[in-house]
């Protein structure tokens, strides 16, 4: 049959981020019912080709097939399904691809996805995902828990809080998971397994996740941290300008060493910001105004921060505030939805 091979391949795209590389048994497209499926554990995708498509049956290696079809220049290919396998047929060429051992579409028979019951996904829960995606995984708490409107995220330096829009359940991912959700576009149902969470997309495809087990996370005991630290009239308050973000930058030349992370002196007045680094080679000194007056800053605060996270927070606010809790200090940036509490150590703390 006669295909539009850059149709095949813009639906076989997004097939690949559900398929295994290499030799491996994931390494498949498993073709049914006008659907192709892709499974490697932690996430799977599931696509309705279309009508078109119906034809094609069995497993076949996805790296290699996927690959083929892009090395093709003309608009359209041949495809046959055999006994043997599948064909791609194109000008005076001819590839067979084998059938494989369908481990597919058995995993994805396990899912029982029939069973499942749809509901509407929170507008703003990819949004919340992006926010909470911390970029570890070597943490005791990696990942991002979600528990109704409220998602968490948590390691060593920062503590991320977001507000959804609507409730989506009671689950912990990995960040590896969210990663690859964060891939799919326009989710507009969810849907839960006991160890998966599934998104299903305007096109019928429908994407899961695998769930962590979430029995040991300290889900109430981080949301209250969270609410012992919001915000009062008192504290210390403002909206960094756009040049903090270089200061950090060029500071960060000759940051701190400190157990394995790079730190930045910082000090908030009501007269600016100033920024102080130093290491065996050299020292580094800047201080910028602020646009519009802060709060609470008459006296002036000193604080030490990571610079790495300090830019990751950065990218999801500029307004800040300075709280104290329980003899520790976090430099706290807040969204409308959203806060990011950021280790803000003192000087002591660095020498």
């Amino acid at each position: 049959m006669q295909v539009d091979r850059k149709a095949l391949l813009e639906k076989l795209q997004t097939s690949m981020i559900g398929a295994e590389r290499g030799e491996f048994q994931n390494n498949s497209f498993s073709f049914k019912e006008g659907y192709v499926h892709a499974f490697k554990d932690f996430v799977a995708v599931s696509i309705f080709l279309g009508e078109t498509f119906k034809f094609l049956k069995g497993s076949i290696r996805a790296a290699e097939f996927y690959s083929l079809l892009t090395k093709y220049t003309e608009d359209t290919v041949d495809i046959e399904v055999t006994e043997a396998g599948v064909d791609i047929m194109c000008g005076r060429s001819k590839a067979t691809f084998a059938y494989q051992e369908d481990a597919v579409l058995k995993q994805v028979e396990k899912m029982d996805m029939e069973a499942l019951s749809w509901e509407p996904v929170s507008e703003d829960f990819r949004a919340a995902l992006n926010f909470c995606l911390l970029g570890l995984r070597e943490y005791a708490l990696e990942g991002v828990r979600v528990k109704d409107k409220t998602v968490l995220s948590v390691d060593s330096k920062r503590l991320n809080f977001f507000v959804m829009k609507d409730p989506m359940g009671d689950f912990l991912i990995e960040e590896k998971v969210v990663t690859e959700l964060l891939k799919f576009d326009n989710m507009t149902a969810v849907a839960h397994s006991q160890t998966r969470l599934f998104l299903k997309l305007p096109d019928g495809t429908i994407v899961s996740g695998r769930k962590k087990m979430d029995t040991d996370y300290p889900f109430d005991k981080i949301l209250s941290t969270v609410v012992a630290m919001e915000k009062v009239e008192e504290d210390p308050q403002g909206v960094l300008p756009s040049s903090f973000k270089q200061m950090i930058g060029r500071a960060n030349v000759l940051s701190i060493e400190y157990g394995g992370m790079e730190l930045l002196k910082i000090t908030f007045s009501k007269e600016g910001i100033e920024c102080e680094s130093q290491r065996a080679i050299g020292k580094y000194f800047e201080k910028i105004e602020w646009k519009d007056p802060p709060k609470g800053m008459d006296t002036p605060i000193q604080v030490t921060l990571e610079s790495s996270s300090t830019v990751y927070a950065l990218e999801r606010s500029k307004e800040i505030y300075l709280k104290e809790y329980q003899g520790f200090r976090r430099l706290v940036f807040v969204g409308p939805n959203s806060k990011c509490f950021l280790a803000a150590y003192t000087i002591e703390d660095t020498k």
